[in-house]
């Protein structure tokens, strides 16, 4: 079930001539980078609560200290239409805590193509096996019309910024690829017509850990914004998502009757179908102050019926202030309403608060959003119940030398998030219905509150020295899931253009 389409397309685009009659440039890039990476993570819930809740943790099992080793080749084609970028990067690395070494891989490819004046085609591929959460999101990248100089509103119904890999389970070595297809029409001044296809895989490759789940994830996706007059422009867009997990036998030898019936009993199947829809407008009559209305729908459908489907509707009603070139301010409030089955309907509000501020060296980015989703492509098995959360986050970024820059970052996540406790001894259940008024609903609290900063300093023209350090709280009703991290990295870095024709 190993299908990886970056190679493939490697081989297609590096023979790609070129089509649009202009002279191609080829630039091959080539660097390294060494340095240390330090992870800890303290488990804070009480031995006595761990017992109680029947769980274990080991305070060690995910904590490692590496050395890294990391070489990069890039190449990069352009022509006046079009551009063409390759990349590989294998991490080597030493683990002085379990005593172990191996190697992880990053790939990318993007390609875009000016067909017209109008009409530009992108593709984007990215490669990864990774034994670390933080360096992957599954994000959802659809087709989505480009507002020219807007701040982003917000999002449609259910949707979250991405459906991050989880390692609540504990560290494991994972493959993902992520391919997607992308094509615009701009037919008029901030009119775009937008297609688009994702093509994303997971694969878990220490198979032994049953609480992780590989799957395949397709979405196909269409937008549309349209400017109507002066101080009118309106958008519509949907997604349709398809998601194909591996079947997993429910670990009970099959008989040689069973065998030869076909009776073998099987898990219930973990597959779903995800609709999502969203409609816009946006007032533009009262100078720097735009006001829009923004509807969206998500619908969440699996194929095992005792899982409980859901429908998510979101109003936002939303308000951007243009205070200056460089202040811009954006607030959006409204009802959202969900259904579960075999839950009762939930009734809550979704919302997003937004400060951006840019200086001549820096830059300060400051955003809260409130909403309802559900997460199903997390990797882990069984979570994605109903997740009521907040989150928020601030950024900033300055220069301080032409060669030296500092970051500082925090932010803090409050989700309630709906778990089954199944009410039948028996799985699957005769009768989903049955079955679904039978389970009991708990909610799970957690919180998370991150900070970190780094500081780059570049020097000798091809050189870069970078340090950053990284901590979280996270508290949670599941003992298991409560801890402290912090992590802190230093790498010393050298890219340089190799060659050029």
């Amino acid at each position: 079930m190993k299908r990886y389409s970056l190679p493939v397309l490697l081989a297609l685009f590096t023979l790609y001539p070129s089509t649009d009659g202009d002279a191609a440039v080829v630039a091959v890039r080539g660097g390294l980078s060494t340095g240390v990476d330090i992870y800890d993570r303290q488990y804070t819930a009480s031995p006595e609560e761990l017992e109680a809740a029947g769980v274990t943790v080991d305070d060690d099992e995910d904590d490692y200290q590496r050395i890294l080793i990391r070489p990069l080749i890039a190449i990069d084609r352009s022509t006046e239409r079009s551009s063409l970028g390759l990349s590989y990067q294998p991490g080597f690395y030493y683990d002085y805590d379990n005593e172990e070494d191996g190697v992880n891989h990053a790939a990318s490819l993007s390609y875009r193509n000016q067909m017209s004046k109008a009409w530009t085609l992108s593709v984007i591929d990215n490669l990864l096996q990774s034994d670390i959460a933080e360096d992957t999101a599954v994000t959802e990248t659809s087709a989505a019309p480009q507002d020219s100089g807007a701040t982003a509103t917000p999002a449609a119904a259910g949707q979250s910024e991405g459906d991050r890999i989880t390692d609540k389970e504990g560290r494991r070595k994972y493959t993902t690829n992520t391919l997607q297809f992308l094509s615009d029409y701009a037919y008029g001044q901030d009119s775009v017509f937008s297609l688009g296809y994702d093509y994303g895989i997971l694969r878990n490759d220490n198979g032994a850990n049953d609480d992780y789940q590989d799957f395949d994830r397709h979405q196909a996706s269409i937008a549309l914004a349209h400017r109507l007059d002066r101080e009118w422009k309106a958008s519509l867009g949907g997604r349709y998502v398809r998601g194909l997990y591996d079947e997993s036998d429910n670990g009970t030898p099959a008989t040689a009757t069973e065998s030869q019936t076909g009776d073998v009993a099987k898990e219930p199947s973990d597959d779903l179908k995800e609709y999502y829809a969203d409609a816009g407008v946006e007032y533009d009559g009262i100078a720097r102050h735009p006001l829009s209305l923004e509807y969206g729908l998500a619908v969440y459908d699996y194929d095992d019926a005792a899982r409980g489907d859901s429908e998510i509707h979101d109003l936002t009603f939303g308000w951007r202030w243009n205070r200056s070139p460089h202040v811009t301010y954006n607030l959006g409030a409204g009802p959202s309403y969900a259904t579960t089955d075999g839950q009762d309907d939930t009734w809550g509000y979704n919302g997003e608060i937004g400060a951006d501020y840019t200086i001549e060296r820096g830059r300060f980015h400051l955003g809260v959003q409130k909403g309802l989703e559900r997460r199903n492509f997390t990797g882990e098995v069984d979570e994605n119940g109903l997740i009521d959360y907040w989150d928020g986050r601030a950024d900033f970024s300055y220069q301080l030398l032409q060669s030296t820059t500092v970051a500082l970052f925090a932010g803090y996540r409050d989700e309630d998030q709906d778990e089954v406790v199944r009410g039948g001894a028996t799985l699957p259940p005769p009768d989903a219905a049955q079955q679904l008024e039978n389970d009991l609903i708990e909610t799970v609290t957690t919180q998370r509150f991150y900070t970190g900063c780094s500081l780059r300093y570049e020097f000798w023209q091809w050189y870069a020295l970078d340090l950053s350090y990284r901590y979280a709280d996270q508290t949670s009703d599941d003992p298991s899931d409560e801890y402290d991290e912090h992590q802190i990295m230093l790498t010393l870095s050298y890219a340089k253009e190799l060659f050029r024709w």
